[in-house]
């Protein structure tokens, strides 16, 4: 399934269900012979849906989900907030300017004020084999690692340094905040 899409199917479950959204873990089972996605679900008042202008993002590319993830947490962080998560969705909005209003592109997100998520660096080595290029491969793969530190899940906010030793960014979620 296209990421986006899978990203767009796991938020609107989640809305249909009394969540402010949900990430999806990109984990796929079988339950009573339907195929089922791996998401958690984010409680109302733990996260914050915000549409947020391409202009305040700085425009990242929508074909880049690196770029975009990585403009979500520089937003996020310029909010003063743990993170953000970018649902996929997007549209054209009017915005009111002092000359009228503004067509412009907003993108959504969730994001996360501090106490409901924490930010961390991730050794490349607990990821386990497989390619960090793919991003629903590097969403699954960070699982493992969340859940052992006792965090509901996780997302990469695709930020990565290498020194002392390569690490990979991550928004940490714990039980507070969300739930499988």
């Amino acid at each position: 399934m296209d990421f986006g899409v899978q990203m767009r199917a796991a938020h609107d479950y989640a809305v249909k269900n009394n969540y402010v959204g949900a990430i999806p873990t990109f984990f796929e089972g079988s339950a009573n012979g339907v195929i089922v996605h791996g998401v958690f679900l984010l409680k109302q008042g733990k996260a914050i849906w915000r549409d947020v202008t391409a202009e305040e993002l700085g425009k990242p590319p929508d074909s880049d989900i690196g770029a975009r993830f990585r403009a979500a947490q520089t937003y996020a962080t310029a909010q003063q907030m743990v993170g953000a998560f970018p649902n996929f969705y997007q549209a054209i909005r009017d915005l009111p300017t002092p000359r009228g209003s503004l067509h412009t592109t907003v993108y959504g997100h969730l994001l996360f004020p501090r106490g409901t998520a924490e930010w961390i660096d991730v050794p490349a080595e607990k990821f386990g084999p497989g390619s960090l290029d793919d991003p629903a491969n590097r969403m699954r793969l960070l699982q493992p690692f969340a859940r052992a530190q006792g965090f509901v899940g996780a997302f990469p906010n695709f930020f990565q340094s290498d020194g002392p030793g390569l690490v990979y960014g991550a928004g940490m979620v714990g039980a507070a905040a969300a739930q499988h």
